[in-house]
């Protein structure tokens, strides 16, 4: 009797074997080495596999094949797993004017696991992913979703007001998403749907034809509307369903306190507040002296980001000269911001946790900042983002929202509502304007302008003539 073969060893990810990763995961059959601070700054949950686990760094040390050294995490699918570090390494990079229903499912394994991983900050954003994209999540799993993690009651409306007005009862199953709490909440509500008037037919078309009388050639309603069913004035057992009756169920939901519900958040926030602003830098292998400050950083971030650091730090150093780049020998960046640096650090560690529909004025110049820093040292994927965000936060004109658009090489359709204002506005552009967007788009808005009111001025003269 043959044994059984031995098992396949797991095969390294890929995308996600980073060298300089610290920690190495093993998923299923599949490896993956990255940062552990991503772990330590979402959750939790890792503490303590994360201190029992030497860094893979120090294994790599002492020889030997440093995939041994690993946490094993089971019950996780590795494309869910991989999703979740799409979303450390990379949703900052997707957030744009135009949404991507194509990373639907990234979104939604990485909400699935910030759930099982009580990652409550990466859920919300989750959360608003889907929400942005229209996604299908079904209006009681919406519901759950908002009520766990402190989502506002806008978000939820109109599947609140379909779950109140349909009739199916709430099932057993949908009452263990809900929870006890916002089931009765729901319930309450449908009693009092139930009880609620319609408004009176407004619609005079709905009639029933053998009980419409005319009158000198006007078809005139014989019937009476009364809680939703169309009444004959000759037959009483002649009726019909009015389908453009109205029940009015916002002053209901308007009433629900969503706040009010305890479902137990999934993590304290103040347990990762010290984890943020920038925390994760701290273990950072790359160090930058901006004004008299020594700035700590991965490199991975800088690297992937910007062609700029990618040659500065691919530079051949020799045995004269120490390298570069150390906590005894730092880069120093004349000319440059430590506050603005800060906000660099924040975009790297902080901001995919960031995103919400939320607009936040405050954010501006922090986003200003990182626009700056992004344009000067050729972070394209970053300066598009910074664009977006800026217009997200209502900072941007139509003019500077155009020349942004056309620097960065951002789609085109993006910008077409910021055109068409630019070329139907009463004011011409001015100097300033023109300077801002450059002599080629400065008069491609001039002619735009000129075809404007040249097509007005023949519809008024149309108009004029058709008159006479």
């Amino acid at each position: 009797m043959s044994s059984a073969p031995d098992p396949a060893p797991p095969t390294r990810s890929q995308e996600y074997y980073l060298e300089e990763g610290d920690v190495i995961v093993r998923v299923e059959d599949t490896l993956y080495r990255f940062h552990s601070y991503h772990l330590q700054r979402a959750t939790t949950y890792f503490d303590k596999l994360l201190e029992n686990t030497p860094p893979a760094s120090w294994q790599s040390r002492g020889g030997g094949d440093v995939d041994e050294f690993l946490i094993v995490i089971d019950e996780v699918e590795a494309t869910d797993f991989e999703a979740l570090l799409w979303f450390f390494y990379e949703s900052g990079y997707r957030w744009s004017c135009l949404v991507d229903k194509s990373f639907d499912e990234k979104w939604k394994s990485t909400l699935l696991l910030a759930e099982k991983f009580s990652m409550d900050e990466v859920a919300k954003v989750a959360c608003y992913a889907l929400h942005r994209a229209s996604a299908a999540l079904g209006d009681i799993y919406k519901i759950a979703l908002c009520v766990r993690h402190g989502l506002s009651k806008e978000w939820i409306r109109g599947e609140m007001e379909r779950v109140i007005s349909r009739k199916e009862c709430l099932s057993a199953d949908e009452a263990r998403q809900l929870g006890f709490e916002m089931t009765t909440v729901l319930a309450d509500a449908r009693e009092t749907s139930a009880r609620l008037i319609p408004k009176p037919c407004k619609d005079t078309k709905m009639c029933i034809p053998c009980a419409t009388t005319f009158l000198d050639g006007i078809s005139i309603p014989n019937y009476r509307c009364h809680l939703g069913v169309h009444m004959c004035a000759k037959d009483r057992m002649h009726a019909c369903k009015c389908d453009s009756t109205e029940i009015d169920r916002q002053p209901i939901i308007d009433a629900i306190d969503i706040t009010s519900i305890d479902q137990n958040h999934l993590t304290s926030g103040a347990s990762l507040q010290s984890r943020c602003d920038a925390w994760g830098s701290a273990q950072g292998d790359l160090f930058l002296k901006v004004e008299d400050k020594v700035v700590q950083i991965h490199s991975y971030h800088l690297m992937t980001a910007s062609s700029v650091f990618t040659d500065m730090l691919a530079l051949p150093t020799t045995s004269t000269i120490a390298r570069e780049g150390t906590w005894a020998n730092p880069i120093t960046l004349e000319g440059e911001n430590l506050d603005a640096w800060k906000n660099l650090l924040w975009f790297f560690y902080d901001s995919p946790y960031a995103w919400s529909e939320e607009v936040k004025s405050d954010d501006i110049p922090k986003w200003e900042c990182i626009l700056a820093l992004s344009e000067k040292y050729c972070m394209k994927g970053i300066c598009q983002v910074a664009v977006y965000a800026l217009d997200h936060h209502n900072a941007l004109t139509s003019v500077r929202k155009i020349g942004l658009c056309v620097r960065h090489n951002i789609d085109g359709s993006w910008m077409a509502q910021a055109r068409r204002a630019v070329s139907e506005r009463a004011e011409s552009l001015t100097a300033q304007e023109a300077e801002e967007l450059g002599i080629p788009l400065a008069m491609a808005l001039v002619k735009d302008r000129e075809q404007y009111l040249r097509a007005l001025m023949s519809k008024l003269k149309s108009r004029k003539i058709a008159k006479k």
